[in-house]
């Protein structure tokens, strides 16, 4: 079935002829601006961000309203979208889209504009004649036509680092693939790190209920510990299990391409005594990143420099404790590559995996970049039929940590040890930050894993 496009805008004019226009300068007003860009050929650069800001909404909320404030707030009182309302947005974002696709060569833009109306299709009512299927039968083969802009891999450092030597960093220890992947690489360089906090959740990470508040505090810190690995393992250990043939490959992979050894790798899914990676551990239990425990505990901390490993979004507070910095790394160049599944957008961008260590700042992926690269080449080429939703978190449990592990370890080789710090701003207009993706564009960045 073959989208008509031209069509559905002339059988949406028709629909939205009679709405009244006016639209409120005061706020933002969602069905207004979108039916004022229906009846003009000739978007004006006030539509245009516009459009783009509703579309970002699209791409990031769950629900959607027609007002908003002036910085894409929520208006009170809340009115919900009208459900043909997202029939008309389907329309003028590909009227959007055939726009960008003939007059730019940004792929990022084109990709991220197919993310969003994969994520509008899963919300009209097609009143307005555009088919789902003909929709996805465009789109699919817009994809299809998209060239990936190739990246060469970064100059590696070469490693001089003294065995033995302890990092002057403080590890924000949250349990995950992430974090044991973290500790794992500092060890097998022969590094330890100065101080590990291990934060541990006293609400049940699915519940949110008080984990274990009928035991003594002696014991609750403990068993909060172990249910928390369980619960963050719990995919990883199954799949270990049940795809041990698939998940080997992986690691094979990533061990051919980015030098880490099996053990090494094995190492980062066990539930291992921290001790082993530091002289200086402490445990902190915590309701969440902005439990007020936290924030005292990072104040009154001797090191001013400290690595995040995990555990949600970083509040400002935290950011804003004076002298202290806290190192991210990102699955993604910056400033090229921000925000959600970087590892995928990565990947479907430049056929190449990147990651940039950065010191953290209020806003997506913005702070100063102190290590950005493309890694050497990897694909993973495998054949085996499973679910998306088991590649997606096959990808997060088994490859995503030792992308930022290999940064990492580049990143302290290249500063002598975290010891020469230096970092470079970021100009935001320079990158393009994306969201989480919907799964039809996932199937595409799959492929270009080779699987």
């Amino acid at each position: 079935m073959e989208m008509n496009l031209d069509l559905a805008v002339k059988k949406a004019q028709l629909k939205f002829d009679s709405e009244n226009v006016q639209v409120n300068t005061q706020v933002i007003d969602v069905t207004g601006q979108l039916i004022g860009m229906l009846k003009c050929d000739d978007w004006s650069n006030e539509q245009v961000n516009f459009l783009q800001g509703w579309l970002k909404k699209i791409d990031v909320a769950s629900k959607h309203y027609i007002q908003y404030q002036l910085d894409w707030k929520l208006y009170q009182p809340k009115t919900t979208l009208p459900n043909h309302y997202y029939d008309l947005t389907l329309v003028i974002a590909l009227l959007y889209l055939r726009k960008i696709t003939t007059e730019s060569k940004a792929t990022g833009l084109v990709l991220k504009c197919c993310n969003v109306i994969y994520k509008l299709l899963d919300c009209v009512t097609s009143e307005v004649e555009l088919s789902p299927v003909a929709v996805d039968a465009h789109l699919q083969s817009l994809l299809n036509t998209i060239q990936t802009v190739g990246k060469d891999a970064s100059e590696l450092a070469t490693e001089n680092i003294s065995g033995g030597a302890v990092l002057p960093v403080t590890v924000l220890f949250w349990e995950g693939p992430i974090a044991r992947a973290y500790l794992e690489t500092i060890k097998s360089m022969g590094l330890k790190v100065n101080k590990i906090i291990k934060m541990v959740s006293n609400l049940d990470l699915v519940t949110k209920k008080p984990v274990g508040k009928w035991l003594p505090q002696s014991m609750r810190n403990n068993y909060a510990a172990n249910k928390q690995f369980k619960q963050i393992f719990y995919w990883p250990h199954l799949y270990q299990s049940k795809y041990g043939e698939t998940i080997k490959k992986i690691q094979n992979r990533v061990s051919l391409s980015y030098g880490f050894d099996n053990n090494t790798l094995l190492s980062a899914t066990q539930n291992k005594d921290l001790m082993q990676y530091t002289e200086k551990l402490d445990t902190l239990s915590i309701s969440g990143l902005k439990d007020s425990k936290l924030f005292e505990k990072i104040s009154q901390e001797q090191d001013n420099l400290f690595l995040f490993t995990g555990g949600g979004i970083v509040p400002n507070e935290l950011l804003s404790i004076e002298q202290k910095k806290l190192i991210h790394v990102h699955p993604g160049y910056l400033p090229e590559i921000r925000g959600a599944d970087c590892v995928l957008w990565s990947q479907l961008l430049t056929q190449r995996l990147s990651a940039s260590a950065f010191f953290l700042a209020p806003g997506i992926d913005v702070g100063d970049v102190i290590f950005p690269c493309w890694l050497p080449e990897l694909r993973l080429n495998l054949s085996e039929q499973v679910e998306n939703k088991v590649k997606y978190r096959m990808i997060y449990g088994f490859l995503d940590p030792w992308v930022r592990s290999f940064t990492l370890k580049q990143t302290i080789i290249s500063t002598n040890g975290l010891t020469e710090m230096t970092s470079k701003a970021q100009t935001e207009s320079d990158g393009m930050t994306y969201h989480f993706m919907h799964e039809k564009i996932k199937q595409q960045a799959f492929k270009k894993f080779g699987w």
